[in-house]
């Protein structure tokens, strides 16, 4: 929002947003991050209570997608984060956090916020209770080992803010062999193709945890609904990051059986 001073007053129109979005891609912004100032946009539109038509999927319709598949965690990746020993605090605090957001699904602010009154001590299992920060309705999340043991080491869990946290998470994970390998990644802003080199532990993010826990979820057995339910997403944004990141996992179910 803080670029509609550039382009004149706020008009909830059409012609205003089209304007907004190729002002954002014209400061070199990728369309991934344009689309999510335009959500924001509307989102602001939509409290105000100013009527208005903006759609964002038909502004942003003629955008390029990134070409590749979102970072996910495999079950070797996880086990090689819980064996590293960092040296530091701060990094202990990343490694921890990051865990305790793959085991949960939360994301990394809901995680940060949750206190003594979000824990659920039931008979044969331990929960948080929280609101998502993106959904109005309260959910209720399990917890395993692994989220037992940080919260007794950390008196519920460490703090860092949303900076630090992936800071210290590629560092971290920079000291780990298995996420040095290198990709090509390619991202667009309006028609123009950005390709970069980049190292695989710093592609990978808090949001890669919560991408990750969905993903191990859905992929030994649990339904859509049911892991919707746990994560406080609708069923079709789980959906389409599923279908995205299991493009060739289903090809290959898909060719097995039509081979037989």
């Amino acid at each position: 929002l803080k670029h509609c001073d550039k382009i004149g007053p706020v008009e909830p129109t059409r012609e205003y947003a089209s304007k907004l979005l190729q002002y954002v891609i014209s400061t070199g912004k990728q369309n991934s991050t344009a689309e999510a100032y335009m959500k924001a946009f509307k989102r602001a539109l939509d409290y105000s209570g100013l009527a208005h038509d903006i759609k964002v999927s038909e502004l942003t319709a003629g955008l390029r997608r990134n070409d590749q598949k979102e970072e996910f965690l495999t079950k070797q990746d996880l086990k090689a984060i819980q064996e590293y020993q960092p040296e530091s605090i701060s990094l202990q605090k990343a490694k921890d956090l990051f865990l305790f957001t793959c085991n949960t699904g939360m994301r990394h602010n809901e995680v940060v916020s949750i206190t003594e009154d979000n824990v659920q001590r039931r008979e044969g299992y331990t929960t948080i209770k929280y609101v998502p920060s993106k959904a109005g309705s309260e959910v209720e999340v399990p917890l395993n080992d692994i989220c037992l043991k940080i919260m007794e080491r950390w008196n519920v869990v460490p703090v860092l803010s949303n900076t630090n946290a992936n800071k210290y998470l590629h560092e971290l994970l920079g000291g780990i062999p298995r996420f040095q390998e290198t990709s090509v990644q390619v991202r667009y802003s309006g028609s123009k193709k950005i390709q970069k080199t980049i190292k695989r532990c710093d592609a990978i993010t808090f949001h890669t945890a919560r991408h990750s826990h969905m993903t191990r979820l859905l992929n030994h057995g649990m339904s859509v609904k049911e892991v919707s339910s746990l994560m406080g997403i609708s069923s079709q944004t789980l959906v389409r990051y599923y279908s995205h990141s299991n493009k060739e996992e289903r090809m290959a179910k898909a060719l097995k059986i039509l081979n037989k």
